[in-house]
């Protein structure tokens, strides 16, 4: 069974799923509310966590993302078996083949990209106790594909229609743009950064710290750039917006710098900071023709659409 990974510092997202990337160890059995989502793995306790863990540019240093891995491989297996496609209550190994990916700058890397793929591949079956329910997973294959193009493979028509495409994905810490020119990667204009929305948040925190005495957590801040209800001051709501007005004209902005006129291309944005700040993007006189792809998810859709494109085309 093919499952796509899209393993971010801020979520975690596969075809049909997404959640933060924070966990948190316990002792024993966590309570079984409903809310609560945890695995068993090698007698140890993990509990999906509401708050990311610590922005890591090598993921590979510790088992956090691999524990976070198999979560998301239980999900989706779950998925598969709510709609048939494995058999109900299967209790056998479930052969998987794993879609990853990595910044666009970093796929040229052969040592991290083999680094990448030995850290999820499991040598033999493990057994994962994933809230209430066993299943033994062996992956057995990793594919690592370029983040950005994979969002926009998962949408082609937008490709089809025009001759420059720039794409923009907006993550946590890091963020890529990539060019297209009549359906071909353009390697001088395509790279990654770390201009995240993790800096911005960093940011916000400190001055709602300094002017309200207000400890912020991420979740609030999204709240109140989406206009979701909660219990803040309107002071405070127009400093989170401020601030990310700011950014957004400081993160268009750099790509002038970079030689790159976004009034002469065709601009996709996608990603999760992407559609947090899509607000003030629209407002950029920056832009001139320009669209966002809404998905959160889109890079895990994208990796499985060019796993099945390679399959057809070596068969």
């Amino acid at each position: 069974m093919n499952i796509a990974i899209d393993t971010g510092n801020k979520s975690i997202k596969t075809k049909h799923s997404t959640f933060v990337a924070g966990i948190t160890e316990r002792a024993t059995e966590p309570t079984t509310s409903a809310k609560t989502d945890w695995i068993r793995y090698e007698g140890k306790y993990y509990v999906l966590s509401g708050n990311r863990g610590e922005y890591m540019k090598d993921k590979t240093i510790n088992d956090r993302y691999f524990i976070l891995s198999l979560f998301a491989i239980a999900k989706e297996l779950e998925v598969a078996e709510a709609s048939r496609k494995i058999p109900l209550g299967n209790n056998e190994i479930q052969n998987i083949s794993l879609l990853v990916g990595l910044p666009p700058a970093h796929m040229e890397d052969r040592e991290l990209k083999k680094k990448f793929q030995r850290y999820f591949h499991t040598d033999e079956p493990v057994q994962v106790y994933y809230n209430g329910r066993t299943w033994l997973i062996d992956v057995k294959s990793v594919r690592v594909y370029a983040q950005c193009f994979a969002a926009l493979m998962s949408r082609p028509d937008i490709l089809a229609k025009h001759r420059r495409i720039l794409g923009i994905d907006i993550g946590g810490l890091t963020s890529d743009y990539m060019e297209f020119i009549n359906g071909k990667i353009n390697p001088d204009h395509t790279d990654s950064m770390e201009n995240g929305v993790i800096p911005f948040y960093r940011a916000v925190q400190s001055e709602c710290r300094k002017k309200f005495d207000a400890i912020l957590d991420e979740t609030a801040i999204d709240e109140m750039l989406l206009g979701e209800p909660g219990l803040y001051d309107d002071e405070m709501i127009e400093v989170v917006k401020n601030n990310a007005e700011k950014y957004t004209d400081k993160y268009l902005a750099a790509f002038r710098e970079m030689g790159i006129d976004l009034k002469n291309t065709y601009v996709v944005f996608m990603g999760g900071g992407s559609i947090l700040l899509w607000e003030f993007i629209k407002k950029s006189p920056l832009l001139k023709n320009f669209t966002l792809i809404s998905d959160v998810k889109a890079n895990a859709i994208g990796y499985d659409v060019i796993y099945r494109n390679m399959s057809r085309n070596v068969g």
